[in-house]
């Protein structure tokens, strides 16, 4: 009768990934022609009863996906997706719609390296409505902004002197007229 033999896997997790157990065999001489023993894992122990002789062990393993995020940090709007599983390479898509009264601002992909946040600003990589992020390597948020709509209230003398200064108004707020009064011989404002 042959002895047992445990063997233990753990997830490695690399700078930007992490690498899970896909699937396990035993083999003589080539992996691909073994057999496939990754039914009898518990959790991610492996336990081989009655061995007899030498066994090789060949494990695989894949890398999980990253997730990519949108997020609205201001403003009002909607993004669909709210959430991707990109493999390493892959890309991700986004289509922003700003609410109304609101225009897109800026977009930024927010990645963390040892509790570190880093920003890049892709706002550039927004066609149309449709935001692409490619080359995807990590987790990653894109935190999308929009802002208020504004207009430029401008008074015109029309030949006359003292024009009220041109005034912002903003989408959602109401607009106090100025008190200036222009000046216009033989007109009454």
């Amino acid at each position: 009768e042959g002895g047992s033999a445990k063997i233990s896997f753990s997830p490695l997790v690399q700078a930007n990934s992490t690498w899970i157990l896909d699937k396990v065999v035993l083999y003589d001489s080539d992996p691909a022609d073994g057999q496939d023993v990754t039914g009898l894992l518990d959790g991610k122990l492996l336990t081989l009863k009655d061995v007899r002789s030498d066994l090789n062990v060949y494990a695989y393993w894949r890398e999980l996906p990253h997730a990519v995020k949108a997020e609205i940090k201001a403003g009002a709007g909607t993004v669909s997706p709210e959430t991707q599983d990109v493999e390493t390479g892959g890309s991700a898509q986004f289509t922003l719609s700003p609410g109304e009264g609101y225009e897109l601002d800026k977009i930024l992909a927010v990645t963390y390296t040892d509790g570190e946040r880093t920003e890049t600003d892709v706002t550039g990589k927004l066609s149309g409505s449709v935001l692409t992020l490619t080359d995807v390597t990590r987790d990653l948020t894109a935190e999308i902004y929009f802002k208020e709509l504004e207009f430029t209230v401008s008074y015109d003398a029309n030949g006359g002197s003292g024009a009220p200064a041109a005034q912002t108004k903003r989408y959602h707020s109401a607009l106090s007229l100025s008190d200036g009064v222009p000046q216009r011989d033989g007109w009454k404002f």
